[in-house]
């Protein structure tokens, strides 16, 4: 099951961050990681906006997160991302987000389905969409 992997950071040393960012993001392509997105100014929709980076990175599976964050090369260079900021990692089943995009979308589908239109089974072709 995918990982996606969801941090968000206070970049406290712009300068001393970057040397980070030029050998992580070359390590993530090598290895073939997914980075999904990358962003210093996320808008928040629900509560107040931070003022942090936000980054949202998708792994194959738990033991490529860990077989990445636990290697000999990362651990190089983490102590530079450690001393130039402070943050938060999260890790999440991707399976979970999945499943609520599809409940949504199901209630979506059936919000729309023209109530007055019976839906039956094996023609569904008489259901209109209002």
């Amino acid at each position: 099951m995918s990982k996606i992997m969801v941090a968000l950071i206070d970049i406290e040393n712009k300068e001393g961050y970057k040397d980070y960012q030029d050998e992580v993001l070359p390590m993530f392509e090598r290895l073939g990681i997914e980075v999904l997105a990358v962003d210093d100014e996320p808008k928040a929709i629900e509560g107040e906006t931070r003022n942090q980076r936000m980054v949202v990175i998708r792994f194959e599976d738990e033991k490529a997160f860990y077989d990445w964050y636990e290697s000999e090369d990362y651990n190089k260079i983490k102590p530079i991302s450690l001393n130039n900021s402070n943050g938060e990692v999260h890790l999440l089943d991707e399976a979970n987000l999945s499943f609520w995009m599809k409940i949504q979308i199901i209630i979506i589908m059936i919000s729309l389905m023209d109530k007055s239109q019976p839906c039956r089974r094996p023609n569904l072709n008489n259901c209109e969409a209002r």
